[in-house]
């Protein structure tokens, strides 16, 4: 009976050992932040990689190269758009309509991207069955 109790207390003592060592060990890592992708600030990721790499940052699929300098790559679509219809739909107010992505601007005078609230600004409605 002594021998069972001595035993569980060696292996209690040594299953505390264990855990403080592994806590202490963790502490003294250098750097472990870095490794974690919680660490990581992604509106610098591509600027410190790519400073003066255009080839390297237009081949890394999260970064796009903008005038002189690497940035992430913008997954916002909205602007695409926006210069899509401005550009496709210069002076051109029945195309921009026509177009279920667009709606002509009469105050600017140009094409933008079309309101989700709106719809296509060139549905003119119609009907006419009498």
């Amino acid at each position: 009976m002594v021998r069972t109790s001595f035993i569980s207390f060696v292996a209690v003592i040594m299953l505390l050992l264990a855990g403080s060592n592994l806590a202490i060990s963790l502490q003294e890592v250098e750097g472990l932040e870095a490794f974690m992708t919680s660490a990581r600030d992604d509106d610098d990721y591509c600027e410190d990689t790519y400073e003066d790499d255009e080839v390297g940052c237009n081949s890394d699929s999260l970064c796009e190269w903008d005038e002189d300098e690497c940035e992430e790559l913008d997954d916002d679509d909205d602007d695409d758009t926006e210069d899509y219809c401005e550009d496709t739909y210069q002076n051109n107010p029945s195309g921009c309509n026509s177009d279920s992505l667009c709606q002509w601007d009469s105050s600017e005078g140009e094409c933008d991207e079309a309101d989700d609230s709106s719809g296509n600004g060139g549905n003119t409605g119609g009907g006419g069955n009498g």
